[in-house]
């Protein structure tokens, strides 16, 4: 057993295993042991970096689990560290998200999320939103990393929403279209639209059956679906807010349509750390946080929805069935 110290310590020291993420994402390191194992002398000369302070941060990293080292001392990656590849359900954009300014400023001020204060826009001088805007470079990876993560539960969400029937789905927030296009895959009659913020949409890649449209889902949404996904998207909203984006989506729902939550349900006792920690991570953003099954059915009740089915999915998120009411 660890004594108490060593885990405050392991602990207090939690951020850089967020900052050796990033710095193997931005330096391609998962791309270039592609094509298999390579000396730490040779990774040192393609990324441009001194061969000893690179194998600092290696050595971290294979403790991570994220690298492994061969018996001659070459390094390769792991299933896990590849998943920092580019590529579809890639988690490289979520790491260099998570390591930008954009969402470590706002993390510093936690304490003052706890007294209630919206900070993101305090430690960044602007809201979240316009700070993308005006900082592509961290709003594409942010975008990106909606992606990748959306890619993660893609196909299992797919097999468990039954949507084979349906002629219309509405992804409210869907980013590039990642989740809708697994949908899509089982409902051969069905068209779908993304609705997302204007500088979301007009880097969307094409997709057959998809209309990407720009708007803001505060106010309106496509109307006449049979289904409304929403996927990540309630968790970054106090109640307030959540309660508008539901109501607005049940003026535009038929009396047979359906609602399709996919976000992580708390448990009434406090379960998995990934949750929870994001409990606090969307709070510090934008006042949001993960919920517990009564808490969404409170808020699907106040905003003209009946909750039904919670289909569990591997890894931890749900599916949250509702109808109108």
């Amino acid at each position: 057993m660890r004594p108490p110290a060593a885990l405050i310590l392991e602990l207090a020291h939690g951020a850089m295993s967020t900052h050796i993420l990033g710095a193997l994402a931005r330096l391609d390191i998962a791309e270039h042991l592609a094509a298999g194992s390579r000396a730490v002398a040779d990774l040192a000369a393609v990324t441009g970096t001194e061969p000893e302070l690179l194998d600092r941060l290696l050595r971290a990293a294979t403790v991570l689990g994220l690298v492994e080292r061969t018996p001659a001392g070459l390094i390769t990656t792991t299933e896990a560290g590849a998943c920092l590849r580019a590529g579809p359900g890639s988690l490289r954009d979520f790491a260099l998200m998570l390591s930008a300014p954009g969402q470590l400023r706002p993390l510093e001020l936690l304490t003052e999320a706890l007294r209630g204060k919206p900070v993101a826009e305090a430690a960044l001088g602007q809201p979240i939103w316009d700070y993308y805007r005006d900082h592509p470079d961290e709003g594409a990876a942010f975008a990106g990393a909606m992606s990748g993560v959306a890619a993660t539960i893609a196909g299992q969400v797919a097999e468990r929403a039954d949507v084979r029937e349906c002629r219309r789905i509405v992804d409210v927030g869907g980013g590039h279209g990642t989740l809708l296009r697994a949908l899509l895959a089982t409902a051969p009659r069905a068209h779908g639209v993304v609705l997302d913020l204007p500088e979301v949409v007009r880097i969307a890649p094409a997709a057959e059956r998809i209309e990407f449209v720009a708007g803001d889902f505060m106010t309106s949404v496509p109307a006449g679906a049979d289904r409304y996904i929403l996927s990540h998207v309630l968790h970054d909203w106090d109640d307030d807010a959540a309660h508008r984006i539901l109501a607005t989506c049940r003026r535009a729902a038929r009396a047979d349509a359906r609602l399709l939550i996919v976000e992580a349900v708390l448990a009434d006792e406090p379960g998995p750390l990934t949750p929870e920690v994001l409990s606090l991570h969307v709070l510090v953003m934008g006042g949001g946080g993960e919920r517990r099954r009564d808490q969404f059915s409170q808020l699907l009740d106040s905003a003209g929805w009946q909750l039904g089915e919670v289909t569990p999915l591997p890894g931890g998120q749900s599916i949250l069935t509702a109808r109108p009411r």
